[in-house]
């Protein structure tokens, strides 16, 4: 009884500690540009370099669609994205553009996010920004309510139709999400689960 008064207490911590992991564990941001959507965001700007504002969600996250209503077709968008927390990692996307980047500035708390390019698939079209083990600690994602600065430029879209741009009169998507848990996470999770089930049979039959 003694032995398995041991184990049953290792159990509990375990499970503890995992759920206390997978807790505190951060969802690193991605930021998606992809096509398809019924526009809320209007893009009317008819000059390169011009802005479009909107805003973050209220949960640091956002899901929102865009509309390109200047009569041109845009071959490069630059989110720049307001954050307080870089000891995060960032990773983007999009299946409208040859190329994706990010960058940041610690100094004006923002990310800047570009998509741009136009032509054949062998461009880099997702990118990952690693975390800044330096920099403070801060809320996952980004400044709830915080404004998002959006510049376009203007273009040729490619004819080979594979990255063709956001097109006049088109409608995208543009998400700033959290994934799903990292393997690892899941991992701790089950494990607190799995120690706090075995404890309480143990328990009972005792």
């Amino acid at each position: 009884m003694k032995s398995f008064r041991v184990v049953a207490i290792g159990a509990m911590a375990l499970g503890s500690v995992g759920w206390l992991w997978a807790d505190t564990l951060p969802a690193d941001p991605l930021i998606k540009f992809t096509t398809g959507g019924t526009g809320s965001v209007d893009i009317t700007c008819m000059t390169n370099d011009c802005e479009t504002d909107f805003s973050v969600g209220a949960d640091g996250f956002l899901n929102t669609n865009i509309f390109n209503e200047t009569g041109f077709n845009i071959t490069e968008m630059h989110f720049v994205l307001p954050t307080t927390n870089f000891d995060q990692s960032f990773s983007a996307f999009t299946d409208t553009f040859e190329f994706a980047s990010i960058s940041r500035s610690e100094t004006l708390q923002q990310l800047t996010v570009s998509f741009n390019g136009v032509g054949n698939i062998t461009g880099q079209n997702s990118a990952f920004l690693a975390a800044d083990p330096t920099a403070p600690s801060g809320p996952p994602g980004f400044v709830p309510d915080g404004t998002i600065k959006l510049f376009v430029f203007f273009g040729d879209p490619s004819t080979d139709n594979t990255f063709n741009g956001f097109g006049n009169g088109q409608e995208g998507t543009f998400s700033l999400s959290a994934p799903a848990p990292e393997p690892s996470t899941l991992w701790l999770s089950l494990t607190g689960v799995l120690g706090l089930v075995l404890t309480r049979r143990k328990l009972q039959k005792s």
